[in-house]
C-alpha cells in the first residue's frame, strides 16, 4: 500500500515538529470501537418501489415510520463493548471442508489453528476473503463465488457467498443480510452477513470494513417484488434520499486502554484501512479545546466526520481523486488543503489549529 504525507494548518509545520508523533503508526492496525451512531433518513418513494420493515438486533436496529409518498428511517448502531466468549476448535473435518474450496489454504488454515476463540477465527476468515477477493463494483448483481474466486474479484454479493461458505465449513452460522449502501443522497443495493455466535446473539459484518457491526449508512431495505429490471441503485426505482439527523459518538478504544479481562473477547472491530480502498487519516497535533468537525470534498462527493477526544480523525474506503479537505474547530480558526489520492493510498496529514485572538 502506498504511503503519502502532509502537513497542513493556518501555518506550515515542520518534520521536527511532526516527528515525535507514533499514534499514526498504530493506525495501520485493526481499531476497536465504542460508542453509537445514528442516522436519520427521509425515502421519497412515489411509486411505491420499496419494502422497508422494522430491524431490531444486537449492535443494529432499524425503525421505519410510513409518511406521505414514502419513509422516515432511522437506523441506530449500538457499539458498547461486550464479550464473546464462544470457542472454536480447528478440527480435522473441518480442515478437510476447506481444503476442498480455498485454493493454497495453508496461510488461512495455520492463523486458525492458532485461534481460541470463535471472533478470532471470523476475524481471519474475513480477513483472508478481502485480501484473496479484491472488490470489484460492477453490473452483474448475482455473481457466483466460485468464479469471483477463480478470478481473485468480486462483487459484494460473491464475497459475502464466499465468507459464508468458508465459515460454514468452519461449523459457524451466518446469515445474509440484503440492503442498500447509502452515499451522498444516493444508494446502491448490497450485501453483507450476519454471525451467529452459539448462544451469544448474532451480529452483522462488512467483509473488508467492520467486524460485528456495520455503519448505519446501510439500510435493510429491497426492492418490491415483480418489477421488470433488477435495480441496481436506489435512482433507479426514482427514489430520493435524504439525511434528516445524524448522531455520532463513536471513538476507537486503544489497545492499552481496554478494559481489563475483554482481550480477544471484544468485538466491534473496525478495519483500517480497507483493503483495496483509498484511506485519508489525520492528526490534530494541538491540543483539543472542543468540537471539531472534519468536512471532506472528494471528487466532488461530500464525506463528514468528527475528531475523536485523542485528535485522531479518518475516512476509509474512498476512490482515488482529488480532494479538499476543510477543519472547523470551535474554539479556532479553520483550515484547509487540497490533495490527490491514488488507488489503495493511505494518505496521512497532521494539522495544526491556530487559536482565534
Amino acid at each position: 500500500m502506498n504511503l503519502s504525507w502532509q502537513t497542513f494548518g493556518a501555518c506550515l509545520i515542520t518534520g521536527m515538529l511532526c516527528s515525535p508523533f507514533t499514534a499514526l503508526g498504530e493506525m495501520d492496525a485493526d481499531r476497536f470501537v465504542s460508542g453509537e451512531w445514528q442516522i436519520i433518513y427521509l425515502l421519497r418513494d412515489p411509486h411505491g418501489n420499496l419494502v422497508v420493515s422494522d430491524v431490531t438486533g444486537n449492535s443494529y436496529s432499524q425503525h421505519a415510520k410510513r409518511i406521505h409518498r414514502g419513509y422516515e428511517v432511522t437506523v441506530s448502531v449500538d457499539l458498547s463493548p461486550v464479550h464473546i466468549q464462544t470457542p472454536f476448535n480447528l478440527n480435522p473435518e473441518s480442515i478437510g471442508k476447506i481444503r476442498e474450496i480455498v485454493p493454497d489454504p495453508d496461510d488461512l488454515l495455520l492463523k486458525l489453528k492458532k485461534t481460541s476463540r470463535m471472533t478470532s477465527a471470523v476475524r481471519e476468515v474475513l480477513a483472508w476473503v478481502d485480501r484473496s477477493v479484491r472488490y470489484e463494483d460492477n453490473s452483474e448483481p448475482l455473481q457466483d463465488w466460485k468464479s469471483a474466486l477463480k478470478k481473485g474479484s468480486g462483487n459484494c454479493v460473491a464475497r459475502a457467498d464466499l465468507t459464508e461458505e468458508i465459515l460454514g465449513r468452519l461449523g459457524i452460522r451466518t446469515h445474509p443480510v440484503s440492503g442498500c449502501l447509502i452515499n451522498g443522497n444516493n444508494g446502491r443495493f448490497h450485501r453483507w452477513i450476519e454471525i451467529d455466535y452459539s448462544g451469544n446473539g448474532t451480529y452483522p459484518s462488512e467483509i473488508g470494513l467492520t467486524q460485528d457491526f456495520v455503519e448505519p449508512n446501510h439500510l435493510v431495505i429491497a426492492p418490491k417484488a415483480g418489477l421488470t429490471e433488477i435495480p441496481m441503485k436506489l435512482s433507479d426505482l426514482e427514489v430520493e434520499l435524504e439525511v434528516i439527523d445524524k448522531k455520532r459518538e463513536f471513538w476507537f478504544i486503544d489497545e492499552e486502554q481496554r478494559p481489563r479481562g475483554l482481550n480477544d473477547g471484544v468485538i466491534r472491530l473496525r478495519v483500517q484501512p480497507v483493503q483495496h480502498h483509498a484511506a485519508l487519516i489525520g492528526k490534530i497535533i494541538t491540543p483539543i479545546r472542543g468540537d471539531v468537525s472534519v468536512d471532506l470534498n472528494l471528487n466532488n462527493k461530500m464525506f463528514t466526520t468528527r475528531v475523536d477526544e485523542s485528535g485522531l480523525f479518518s475516512f476509509t474506503g474512498l476512490e482515488s481523486g482529488v480532494y479538499s479537505l476543510h477543519v472547523v474547530p470551535s474554539w479556532g480558526y479553520s483550515t484547509t488543503s487540497e490533495g490527490s489520492l491514488e488507488p489503495k493510498e493511505q494518505h496521512k496529514v497532521y494539522v495544526k489549529i491556530i487559536e482565534g485572538l
